[in-house]
């Protein structure tokens, strides 16, 4: 449908939602069309009127638990505060007050109070806390943690291929780990999160997700190096396209650890193997940009142009020449992108 199509059916519903103020239907009709118009915040407001209007209705909940969870993943969700967490699980909880067996919100409920152990882990470390406070804290860590496995442990009965829910399991257990101060727990717990992975590799040994994440676990429990020689091993081991995500995955770590020069190499090698992957070809240029060669850079984003333009493509391009210190050519392929783009204004 066209702007103006939209906009005609948002004055219509708000016609009629000013006749009829309780319809929880009709809000969420409304904050679809305000969706579509670009308007967010009427768009969230609607919905909440909705579920205010009616806190048994699971469409109002389920649509109230997917907007708020959209909003904060742009945000990044490990940056949420404790105040975002809990304002977060009250529709998820609604929705499993109403249909308990609701994967999505089961899903949410898992992965919100996973971060939950960790700011109450925060809150318990932190000194000088009274020991009745403390304690009361710890207690409700456990509960959440033991929440947090039931649900993992329920997903995965529903779905067992799916490799997400294994490694929030294990997740669980390496986050309650940190959070509490007994050292003999700590190490059943993050001896139960590597039994978890392992089992999970077994099962999906061609998952490169899996492997990260196992490889993450090793690095923050003190075994550095074993996620490397993970990934080394599924490139030896594997062809194809779950090699080419191995070897991306391989040539993030070195350079997210500094190793810029390996990082390089490997994406090179990359591009001889898999000539046509234009996801290595633009972390090959953000390499150069980053280890300031910024020829070489500006070489790889005009080849990549050439054979698949983008915005995004056209503001590296232009960034470099900045870089460069070539501010005249950045501004006359500016220009000439204006140009092109809307000829009647320039």
């Amino acid at each position: 449908q066209s702007q103006k199509q939209w906009n005609d059916a948002a004055n219509l519903l708000e016609s009629y939602l000013e006749k009829r103020t309780i319809s929880v239907e009709g809000h969420l009709i409304l904050s679809r069309i305000y969706g579509q118009l670009g308007r967010g915040k009427e768009s969230l407001e609607q919905v909440q009127t909705a579920v205010s209007q009616d806190f048994s209705s699971v469409a109002a909940n389920s649509t109230l638990m997917l907007m708020m969870h959209g909003i904060y993943s742009q945000g990044g969700l490990s940056h949420l505060s404790s105040e975002q967490i809990k304002s977060m699980l009250v529709p998820i909880k609604r929705v499993l007050n109403l249909e308990p067996s609701n994967l999505t919100a089961n899903r949410l409920l898992a992965i919100y109070e996973s971060f939950w152990i960790v700011r109450l882990g925060d809150q318990v470390n932190s000194p000088g806390m009274a020991e009745g406070v403390k304690k009361a804290h710890i207690e409700a860590l456990t509960k959440i943690y033991n929440e947090v496995v039931q649900t993992c442990e329920y997903l995965i009965f529903r779905d067992p291929r799916d490799v997400k829910n294994i490694v929030m399991l294990a997740k669980a257990h390496y986050l309650y780990s940190r959070a509490i101060t007994d050292d003999q727990q700590r190490k059943q717990l993050r001896t139960e999160a590597e039994k978890v992975f392992k089992q999970a590799i077994e099962k999906a040994p061609d998952s490169v997700e899996l492997v990260v994440e196992y490889g993450n676990f090793l690095r923050s429990t003190g075994k550095k190096g074993q996620d490397e020689k993970l990934l080394q091993n599924m490139i030896e081991q594997n062809s194809g396209e779950v090699k080419y995500q191995a070897m991306v995955k391989l040539s993030d770590l070195y350079a997210r650890q500094g190793q810029l020069q390996q990082a390089t190499e490997l994406l090179e090698k990359m591009l001889e193997e898999f000539k046509d992957k234009q996801q290595s070809k633009i972390m090959l240029a953000e390499l150069f940009s980053r280890m300031k060669e910024y020829s070489k850079s500006l070489d790889m984003f005009r080849q990549l142009r050439e054979t698949e333009d983008s915005e995004y493509l056209l503001t590296r391009h232009i960034e470099t020449l900045l870089d460069m210190g070539q501010e005249e050519q950045s501004q006359a392929l500016l220009d000439s992108q204006m140009k092109q783009e809307y000829p009647d204004s320039v």
